[in-house]
Formats: structure tokens, C-alpha cells, sequence
């Protein structure tokens, strides 16, 4: 009778153990989801910047080969 109470206390203590390593686990998770989804919105907001940035530059280097042009030109 006493081996199977400690048996039964075994697998008790095993299945709390189990059932914390998955909530652990889960949380881990979400963790690592939510750190996925922060870096993919600096990555997009990395990737807006630098492409207002590129516009912008683009346009001053058009804006300065104009004026070369017409100075050249009259």
C-alpha cells in the first residue's frame, strides 16, 4: 500500500512539474512573439525612415544637377 501512495505522490509531483514547464514554456513564447513583433515594427519604421531619407536625398541631388544644368545652359 505504501509503495503505491508513493507512486501515486510521484506521479502527482511529476504532472505539477509538467504543467509548470508548459506554462513556462507558453510564456516563453509569448515572450519571444512579442519580441519578434517589436523588432519587425523597428524594422518597418528602420525602413520608412530610410526611405523618406532616400527620397529626400534623390530629390536634392535632382534639385542640384537642375540648377547646374541651367546655369550651363544660360
Amino acid at each position: 500500500m505504501q509503495k503505491c501512495n508513493i507512486i501515486t505522490e510521484y506521479n502527482i509531483n511529476k504532472d505539477k512539474l509538467n504543467d509548470k514547464y508548459k506554462m513556462a514554456f507558453q510564456k516563453l513564447n509569448l515572450l519571444e512573439n512579442e519580441l519578434q513583433q517589436q523588432q519587425i515594427e523597428q524594422n518597418n519604421l528602420f525602413t520608412e525612415k530610410y526611405s523618406q531619407f532616400n527620397q529626400k536625398y534623390h530629390k536634392n541631388i535632382s534639385d542640384i544637377y537642375d540648377f547646374f544644368i541651367k546655369k550651363l545652359l544660360f
